[in-house]
C-alpha cells in the first residue's frame, strides 16, 4: 500500500457520495443532456447499470420530446452514449444496433451533401467499426471502412478543385476524419497482431 492509500479511499468515498447526491438531483430530469452528464459521472464512479439506466432515459426523453419536424441529429449523442454503456455491461449486440442507428442518422443528415458533411459519417463509420472488431466481426468492420475510405476519396477529390484559399480553410477539417480513421485501422492491425 502507498502512503496514499487513505487519501484514495477517501476520495472514492466522496465521488461515490456525490454521484449519489447528483443522481438524487438530476434522477428526475427531463432534460437529456443532464442525464447524459450524470451517466457519465456514473460510469466513471463505477456504476454501470446506473449509467445505462440514465442513458436509456435520456434517449427515451429526447424521442418522446421530438416533433416531427425536427431531425434526428440531437440524438446523435444520447444513442453515442447509450451504445457506450450498453457496451460496459456486456451487450454487444445491443450497443452494436446503436451504433448502427447512430450512423443511419448521420447517413440520412449528410444526404446528397456527403462530400461536404461527410466527416462525421466518417468518424461514426470508423467508431462502428471499431466496435463491429471488437465484436469480433473483423469482415463487416471491414467493409464499414470501407465505406468510410470511399466517402473520404469523394471529399478528396472535391477538395483538390476548389481554390488555394479554399483549400487551406477546409483543410483541417478533411484530416480530422482522415487521422481518426488512421487510428481506427492501426488499433484493428494492432489487435489482429496480438
Amino acid at each position: 500500500r502507498s502512503t496514499l492509500f487513505p487519501y484514495t479511499t477517501l476520495f472514492r468515498s466522496w465521488l461515490t457520495v456525490a454521484v449519489a447526491a447528483l443522481v438524487r438531483v438530476l434522477e428526475t430530469s427531463r432534460e437529456p443532456m443532464n442525464l447524459l452528464g450524470l451517466s457519465t459521472h456514473l460510469a466513471d464512479a463505477g456504476d454501470r447499470v446506473g449509467a445505462l439506466e440514465m442513458a436509456r432515459k435520456a434517449v427515451r426523453i429526447h424521442r418522446e420530446s421530438a416533433d416531427e419536424d425536427s431531425t434526428d441529429q440531437g440524438l446523435i449523442l444520447p444513442l453515442a452514449n447509450l451504445a457506450s454503456r450498453l457496451w460496459d455491461v456486456g451487450d454487444h449486440a445491443g450497443a452494436l444496433n446503436v451504433e448502427r442507428e447512430v450512423v443511419g442518422i448521420h447517413r440520412r443528415l449528410t444526404g446528397e451533401f456527403r462530400v461536404f458533411f461527410g466527416s462525421h459519417l466518417v468518424v461514426s463509420l470508423a467508431g462502428w467499426s471499431a466496435r463491429l472488431v471488437e465484436a469480433g466481426n473483423s469482415a463487416q468492420a471491414v467493409e464499414v471502412l470501407r465505406e468510410a475510405v470511399g466517402i473520404h476519396r469523394e471529399t478528396i477529390e472535391v477538395y483538390r478543385g476548389l481554390s488555394a484559399e479554399l483549400r487551406r480553410a477546409f483543410g483541417p477539417f478533411l484530416a480530422m476524419p482522415l487521422s481518426a480513421l488512421a487510428t481506427q485501422l492501426a488499433e484493428q492491425i494492432g489487435r489482429a497482431h496480438v
